[in-house]
């Protein structure tokens, strides 16, 4: 015997989403529900940004510590 399969009626529920920020039900065309989730989300865009950079520095800095004895050496410093 197959499972029966159970018939979903369409979700009374309107097209919506939910802000990023807040978790808030906004309009599906909106991409923040407020200007305060708007700023919120702007400055954790450029905390990321500045951490990524401060994760590329310190990349650099550990890659010529590691290879500047190597360089040196050859060198014959």
């Amino acid at each position: 015997m197959g499972k029966a399969r159970r018939v979903v009626p369409s979700s009374p529920v309107a097209q919506h989403k939910h802000c990023p920020i807040c978790g808030e039900v906004m309009q599906p065309d909106e991409e923040y529900c407020s200007a305060k989730c708007e700023e919120v989300a702007a400055k954790r865009r450029k905390d990321e940004q500045r951490l990524r950079i401060i994760w590329y520095v310190l990349l650099i800095v550990m890659m010529l510590i590691l290879l500047l004895p190597l360089l040196l050496q050859y060198k014959g410093f």
